[in-house]
Parts: C-alpha cells; sequence; structure tokens
C-alpha cells in the first residue's frame, strides 16, 4: 500500500536514529548535550530525545528548508509528551513555531519579512492526551500572518481550531532551518518530547488527508 498523502516536501519518519529526511532534500543533523533514545512509535520507530532542562537538551536541525510565505502549508506528525515545559516542539522561518508554556501549547504562524510579529492560537495541553501517550498533531495555514489569515489544527484526526484566534506576541528566529525539538538557532527550549513520522507540506492538507495520516499509526 502507498502513502496515503504523498507530496511532501520533506518527512523525517524517525526510525533509525538519523535526522534523514525520505526525500533527500532536507537531511537534518540531531545535536546537543544529552543524546537520543529509539523506541516503538506510532509508524515504525520513533526518536526520544534526552531532556535535561530546557537549556540541555537534543534537537534536530534541517537547514535552508524553504520559507513558505503567502501559501497553503501543514506540518504533521506524532508527539508524546513525558513533561511539560517552556519549549518548542516544532521552529521554522517563514512558517510555524510551536511552543508551550504554563499548560498551553502555542501555535506561531510567521511570514519571513515580519517573523516577530506573529499572530498564534493557544490550546490547553490537555488536548494532546495524559502524559507519554502519543497524538497526531496537524496544522493548516493558508500562509497569511494577518487577522484576515486562516488556520486549522487537528489532534488525532479531528479539527479542534478552524479560525485563527488571538494575536500578538513574539516567537522571533533568525536562521533559515527547521528545528525539532528547540528553538530555531538557539540552544534551548529543549522539550521533554517524543517525535515520530514529521512531515512538511507546501499545500493545504483536507481533513480527509489528516484523518488518513492519523489512521497510520
Amino acid at each position: 500500500m502507498g502513502d496515503p498523502v504523498p507530496g511532501y516536501i520533506a518527512r523525517w519518519t524517525m526510525d533509525d536514529g538519523t535526522a534523514a529526511d525520505e526525500t533527500g532534500t532536507y537531511d537534518g543533523t540531531w545535536a546537543g548535550a544529552t543524546g537520543l533514545t529509539t523506541i516503538t512509535g506510532k509508524v515504525g520507530n520513533a526518536q526520544k530525545p534526552t531532556w535535561s532542562s530546557t537549556t540541555s537538551g537534543y534537537a534536530m536541525t534541517a537547514a535552508s528548508l524553504p520559507t513558505i510565505k503567502g501559501g497553503l502549508r501543514s506540518l504533521a506528525g506524532w508527539i508524546k509528551v513525558h513533561s511539560n515545559n517552556a519549549s518548542r516542539w516544532f521552529d521554522q522561518k517563514g512558517g510555524f513555531s510551536i511552543t508551550t508554556s504554563g499548560g498551553s501549547v502555542y501555535l506561531c504562524l510567521r511570514d519571513d519579512t515580519t517573523d516577530n510579529t506573529p499572530f498564534y492560537y493557544a490550546l490547553n495541553i490537555s488536548a494532546f492526551g495524559t502524559s507519554d501517550t502519543w497524538a497526531h498533531l496537524g496544522v493548516v495555514s493558508d500562509g497569511v500572518v494577518t487577522t484576515s489569515g486562516t488556520f486549522a489544527i487537528y489532534i488525532n484526526g479531528e479539527i479542534v481550531a478552524p479560525a485563527r484566534a488571538g494575536g500578538g506576541g513574539t516567537c522571533a528566529v533568525t536562521t533559515n532551518e527547521f528545528k525539532i525539538n528547540g528553538k530555531n538557532g538557539l540552544t534551548s527550549y529543549y522539550a521533554d518530547v517524543a517525535y515520530d513520522d514529521v512531515r512538511l507540506y507546501d499545500f493545504g492538507l483536507s481533513s480527509t488527508q489528516m484523518a488518513a495520516l492519523y489512521a497510520m499509526g
């Protein structure tokens, strides 16, 4: 059986303990002060960075990933939260930033010219289930970082936020890279989270496609 949602611009399966992109274009590297453990995931194996603190951990960086300004884009992947701290699960210049703080998960949306003035949506972290439970996260954005833009958030194949809310705040980045489990351009904001089958698309996934990705696990 083929992939239910092909066409991704990057896919990190997390199967073999490397940061290889299945397309071969955006291979990344894992680095930091701690280490990495291969665990059983939802789609094959997964990776659990060893966490010591928000300033001592492990993160994956894929450089030169293109910004996707003014157009549809999607992120999807499996996450398993072990503990909540002020950290970033995903961070991309000209794209998504998903940050946790104070029991909330903040989705920041940026473009490549106003990266420090994003719009965001806050979601209670309890929406991702109990500690050490896998959840599938999906985000679709039209790439417009103003109140006229729209996005959708999916958890376990179900839409939970059909329209933008909130705004302001800062989640600036300075380097053109995509980072998993840390803050773009820095060695900080490490998360105590495991990851599996992380994908980026340069088009908007439908609810049917998000449900199909969730069904893979």
